[in-house]
């Protein structure tokens, strides 16, 4: 099964999970790897604008706080990754 949703709107969210629900009877467990793409998605934080830190944490952060409301009462396990890198 292949669902889409933004992982940061609540609704969408909650939609995607009734599916699963409806479906599998729950959620085991979670890998939040929710971000953007591209050259930019590679800079460091230093090196970027305000408007693309907000763009680039939308989905991990707003996602994160997302997913922990819509898995709360299923999953057992939640692996977050990031493709941010540390400054040289």
């Amino acid at each position: 099964m292949v669902l889409s949703a933004d992982v940061a709107d609540p609704d969408q969210m909650q939609h995607a999970m009734e599916v699963v629900q409806h479906r599998w009877g729950g959620v085991t467990g979670v890998l939040h790897l929710a971000g953007i793409t591209g050259e930019s998605a590679m800079n460091l934080i230093s090196d970027i604008s305000t408007s693309e830190f907000e763009r680039q944490f939308r989905p991990k952060m707003k996602g994160c706080e997302s997913s922990k409301q819509q898995l709360r009462r299923w999953r057992r396990v939640s692996v977050f990754f990031s493709p941010l890198r540390p400054p040289s």
